[in-house]
């Protein structure tokens, strides 16, 4: 993944000495606004730090304060009847839920090493806060699961950014992040038709630190 930013980030500098002409690039200045997208293989596009929005405004001409939300989940209710064959002897329903969801939000101050060119190299410090839950409920097993989580968390990365036209930019960053969790589970069962029997409940902290790869990036400014 690193000989891929190193070859990205190349291939960047020598299409800006291409690009170098140009005069009707963005210019970084405060108050500049920005959405970015993640771009996939360079054909689908999403949120650039996020899966919700990616949202840039410059502070000065060479730093920018970025923020991202990532927010997913689902939930699954399901009913199940279930009857003897070929003989119709016995019948039974089963109904059991299922509900997940992640939300976590990065707040980055991205800093430029220079004023703003035609290709500008740049890195970004910050911290990130989430949230985890899981839930999981059968009725018939008597069985009941949920856990909760809590997380925060730095985060840095480096990168470039390619002006490349008008208001786009592009841009190739290596990020990586560590997270403090804490939360608390809990688990209990029994025997179908009678009461809870079994009841486990605990507390977990966690400490991770993990790198996210290199984010392929396309900017618009408004």
């Amino acid at each position: 993944m690193k000989k891929k930013f190193i070859v990205v980030c190349y291939s960047m500098l020598i299409l800006s000495s291409a690009a170098f002409g140009q005069s009707d690039s963005v210019v970084f200045a405060k108050g500049l606004k920005s959405l970015q997208f993640s771009v996939a293989d360079f054909i689908q596009l999403s949120s650039f730090q996020g899966s919700l929005i990616s949202y840039r405004v410059f502070r000065s001409d060479k730093s920018a304060t970025r923020i991202g939300i990532t927010a997913n989940g689902n939930h699954v209710n399901n009913n199940h009847k279930y009857t003897s064959i070929p003989v119709d002897t016995s019948k039974y329903e089963r109904h059991d839920k299922f509900s997940e969801a992640h939300v976590s939000l990065y707040v980055l101050r991205q800093n430029y090493f220079k004023k703003s060119g035609i290709l500008n190299m740049y890195y970004t410090l910050g911290m990130v806060t989430g949230f985890d839950h899981s839930y999981y409920n059968d009725r018939r097993q008597n069985y009941f699961y949920s856990r909760n989580m809590a997380s925060i968390g730095p985060v840095a990365s480096v990168g470039f950014e390619w002006m490349f036209y008008k208001n786009f930019t592009l841009s190739a960053e290596y990020m990586s992040e560590g997270r403090f969790s804490y939360g608390k589970e809990r688990e209990q069962h029994g025997n179908y038709g009678q009461d809870t029997n079994y009841r486990r409940d605990a507390t977990i902290d966690s400490y991770s630190f993990f790198s996210k790869g290199v984010l392929f990036g396309l900017s618009a400014f408004f």
